[in-house]
Order: structure tokens, then C-alpha cells, then sequence
């Protein structure tokens, strides 16, 4: 599991993301009975801030599978977490955590966490070319953002 489309480096509190966070899954998983839940942790990765505090972060932080089409019967699951907002200052991570459904109940099978994230009434967030062209490469394959 890797993140192939980050959230951005900085962002003004409480707006929207300018592009979704993607996540891609590895060839091995089989994305039919998995799910994916995204956290915020502090910025050196040791404290979970939310969940449990929902005042926190907005926005869909269950990833919503899709299949992208790679050509030549090649296929990548990716999960998707779209509209999330920061709604508290300060220099944060995400967490994306991996569920396997065992039984009743979910178990951790893979975590990913991505670049820390300034938030601020100050600052606007863009989205870097590189990113635009990921973003692109990304709807070209079927992303639905």
C-alpha cells in the first residue's frame, strides 16, 4: 500500500483539499474484502488526534474503493478519501490504516501515513504541477474526483 496522491503541504484551515488523498493497494490484497480508515496523528507520528476527536478533521475519512483501468488487462484498487477538511491549527499527519474483514470484526493489515500537513488561517494550499499531472494520469485511468 502506497500514497500516490498526497494531501497538501499547507492548507487553510478549514478548507477543502484541493485534490483527493489516493492511496493505492498492493497486487497482493484483494480489494473485495478490505477497507480503509484515515486518522490524524501528530507531525512526528506519535499521538492520534482523530479519531476520537471529530472537531479535528471533516470530510470522507473511509476510503471508497475504485479500479482503475491500466490497459492490457492491468488493473490497480485504489481507495479514495475525498472533501477532507482540517478544522484545528497546528502541523499534522495522516494515517490510512488497511482492514481486513475477519469474521465480525476488522483487523489491521497494512499502514501508510503521509507528509505532514501545515494548517493555518494564513496560508492558501495549491496543488504542485507534478500533482496536477498525477491527479490527470489518474482521471485518464477511470478516478472518479
Amino acid at each position: 500500500m502506497s500514497v500516490i496522491l498526497e494531501p497538501p503541504q499547507k492548507v487553510k484551515l478549514g478548507d477543502k483539499f484541493d485534490a483527493p488523498l489516493v492511496v493505492a493497494l498492493s497486487k497482493d490484497r484483494n480489494p473485495t474484502d478490505l477497507m480503509s480508515v484515515l486518522s490524524v496523528i501528530s507531525e512526528d507520528g506519535k499521538t492520534a488526534i482523530a479519531p476520537p476527536a471529530p472537531d479535528v478533521i471533516a470530510g470522507n475519512t473511509s476510503g471508497s474503493l475504485q479500479i482503475l483501468d491500466h490497459g492490457k488487462d492491468k488493473e490497480q484498487a485504489i481507495h479514495l478519501f475525498r472533501d477532507l477538511r482540517l478544522r484545528r491549527p497546528g502541523r499534522y499527519r495522516l494515517r490510512i490504516s488497511m482492514m481486513k474483514r475477519e469474521g465480525e470484526s476488522y483487523v489491521n493489515v497494512h499502514t501508510v501515513v503521509s507528509r505532514v500537513i501545515a494548517v493555518d488561517t494564513n496560508v492558501s494550499s495549491q496543488i504542485s504541477a507534478q500533482e496536477k499531472d498525477t491527479l490527470q494520469r489518474l482521471r485518464s485511468r477511470g478516478l472518479r474526483a
